[in-house]
Parts: C-alpha cells; structure tokens; sequence
C-alpha cells in the first residue's frame, strides 16, 4: 500500500545575508528569511524494510510549493555522521510569511513512487 516511509527533520543552517547564525545545524520548524534551510531524512523501503540510499539508484527529490525541485543527495550528517538523504534552500529575503509547502518524491530504479507530505498522516491496518 505505501511503497516508503520516512523519518524526516528540518534544521537551521548559515545567514544567507553573510551574518552567521548560531548555532548551526539545530532542530527547527521556524526559520527565518535568509536561513539556509536543511532537510535530513530517511526513506525506508517498506517492502524489504530497509532503508534507500544511494547504490539503490532512485530519484529523491524535495518539491517546494511554488514547484522548486531540490534534489536531494546521500551525505553523511555534518560531514562525519551517518549518512543520510539530504536537501537544503536559502529562504529569499523576500519570501512571504507563512508556512512553507513541501513535499519529499522518491521513485525507485523499479518504478514504485511514494511521497512525503508533512500535512497528512496515515492510518494503517496494525493486524497487517
């Protein structure tokens, strides 16, 4: 029924505007015009329960909701931890006030496709 599922967090990084903000690299869900914006995440496959990486060859991509596609890459956490799935957007100093939109689409080399909306949940049968 759901092909992945993913563990997903938002984080703070640099001042696009060159003033550094600290500390870097901290749990948010608010941000600020001028925060380069991180996403870390996981996807699991749910049919192997094991986790997507990169030698699985799929298309991992982060849709902004004005239709801005990121895509995201394998790294490792700050450049020395596990690796994750990760993508990151510079908030333009013009950007409105609000809440910002995404959604994560990964496509494996397979052809199954799933998609990451924070703003919905799902409701799964536990005898299954």
């Amino acid at each position: 029924m759901f092909p992945f599922t993913f563990a997903v967090e938002t984080l703070t990084g640099h001042q696009v505007s060159g003033i550094v903000q600290l500390p870097l690299c901290v749990y948010s869900s608010q941000f600020r015009r001028g925060t380069h914006l991180v996403w870390r995440f996981e996807v699991f496959d749910t049919s192997t329960a094991k986790r997507l990486t990169s030698l699985d060859s799929p298309s991992v991509k982060l849709v902004l909701e004005n239709g801005q596609e990121l895509t995201a890459r394998f790294a490792r956490k700050a450049g020395t931890g596990p690796w994750t799935w990760v993508a990151a957007w510079d908030v333009p100093a013009d950007y409105p006030l609000g809440e910002i939109g995404y959604t994560i689409a990964v496509q494996s080399k397979d052809g199954r496709t799933g998609t990451y909306d924070p703003n919905k949940a799902a409701l799964i049968n536990k005898d299954r």
